[in-house]
């Protein structure tokens, strides 16, 4: 009996054999080369741009971005089997084969979660970073395509760059750099003070306060939309009570532990109280950020004592280091500026146990682990005493890090804006210490 198709057969060209695999690629790509018709040779233009497409997707394929992320994994092997069976299901009944472009999205979502370079990076906007030439303003910076966007940064000194530098200190603005933030889309404040308290004060709460009082104003008068996106930090929370399991969202109690961070929690109050409906804001809350050029070297030192095997455990084990990859930190940001969510605030950190960063860092040195786990009240009267006579790196406050298992929560910006951290901690560990 005669099948009936969709459309002429002549014109969708049916596969000569009924090899399933001849099938389904025949499903996916054909025709390739086809000039007998201006019909088929847009459908062999249209082939050959998704080939080429599939083929760019393919070699640039982050393979442990493919072994960790389920949610791709499952994109892509619904497009394999599903377009499979469509491809059988085209033959025997005559169904149209371009039916293939309700599956196609299936794949280049789940390819697109996997690539090395990230595709969904911001557009035609004017950007300008504030501290862009600290830790995270660089790999900020390195990270936003320069071609799709104008950028700019505010330096107090020169240095090479694809952004534009305008010179000036944040917290002495004249006022053509003050009047020039209403011109920008996007404002990324990444700078920060972490040893001189009056530069804290002048930078995080004066200087914050002159400029997003500007800025609300000027967003009112000329009804112009600026997204603030404020990098901020869990330190707000502080660390009291460090023995207590705590669990910590974004809306804990806030309990800044010493001025840098009661600094931060004060600039995070300044864009709050700023905001309006055209001034928006984003606060991004890391925990310690490490990675390539990171400013502290706590993790160089931690290297050191456990090679000098003076390393010991305080109390336990199981003591949580917060951190988070300063590459993770960029993308969240990135994802905080496209996205059109505003006023909003996240926490981001990784939380591990201390002897998993210990056991990586024996390991890179091909040392046994330390198994000595000393009392932490014991510790606290030997550094007290021995203080007054000989000069320690450890204090209260280093042992309050080493014994703390308070863990900060990532679940809202994982909820809200999709976002997970991608970084290995063996892999982002084993970078800083080659360096």
């Amino acid at each position: 009996q005669q099948r009936k198709y969709s459309i002429p057969r002549s014109e969708w060209s049916e596969p000569r054999e009924e090899n399933p695999f001849y099938l389904w690629i025949s499903f996916l790509f054909s025709p390739i080369i086809n000039l007998g018709s201006p019909r088929n040779i847009f459908l062999s233009l249209e082939n050959i741009t998704l080939i080429s497409t599939l083929l760019y997707l393919f070699l640039n394929t982050d393979r442990k971005k493919l072994i960790e992320n389920d949610e791709a994994k499952f994109f892509i092997i619904f497009f394999i089997i599903s377009s499979f069976v469509m491809s059988i299901f085209t033959f025997q009944t005559g169904i149209y084969w371009r039916q293939k472009w309700l599956l196609l999205p299936y794949l280049f979502l789940g390819m697109s979660m996997i690539q090395k370079k990230n595709f969904l990076m911001l557009r035609n906007k004017k950007i300008l970073i504030l501290g862009g030439k600290g830790f995270v303003g660089k790999n900020l910076l390195s990270k936003i395509n320069h071609k799709e966007n104008s950028i700019s940064i505010i330096s107090r000194k020169y240095f090479s760059s694809n952004a534009k530098i305008i010179l000036g200190d944040l917290t002495i603005l004249n006022k053509k750099i003050m009047k020039s933030f209403i011109d920008y889309d996007i404002i990324f404040n990444c700078s920060g003070e972490l040893k001189n308290i009056k530069k804290m004060e002048a930078l995080h709460v004066k200087s914050q306060r002159k400029i997003i009082s500007y800025l609300s104003k000027e967003c009112l008068r000329k009804r112009k939309k600026v997204k603030w996106i404020q990098v901020s930090s869990v330190g707000i929370f502080g660390f009291n009570n460090i023995s207590k399991n705590d669990s910590i969202n974004e809306h804990s109690e806030k309990n800044p532990s010493n001025y840098y961070e009661n600094s931060k929690l004060q600039s995070e109050e300044i864009i709050i109280r700023g905001s309006n409906k055209y001034l928006e804001y984003i606060i991004l809350r890391p925990s310690t950020i490490y990675g390539k050029g990171m400013r502290s070297d706590f993790i160089q030192k931690l290297n050191y004592y456990i090679k000098k095997r003076f390393f010991f455990y305080i109390s336990s084990k199981n003591a949580i280091f917060n951190l988070i990859h300063i590459n993770d930190v960029s993308d969240a940001l990135i994802l905080c500026a496209k996205n059109n969510i505003k006023n909003q605030t996240f926490n981001l950190s990784c939380n591990y146990r201390i002897r998993e960063i210990v056991k990586i860092i024996c390991k890179h040195n091909k040392l046994n682990e330390p198994i000595l786990v000393i009392n932490e009240k014991m510790m606290r009267f030997l550094i007290k005493l021995l203080s007054k006579f000989l000069n320690f790196n450890l204090n209260d406050r280093i042992i309050n890090i080493l014994v703390s298992k308070k863990f900060f929560e990532s679940t809202k910006i994982k909820k809200i804006l999709k976002f997970e951290p991608k970084m290995n901690l063996q892999e982002g560990l084993i970078e800083v210490l080659k360096k």
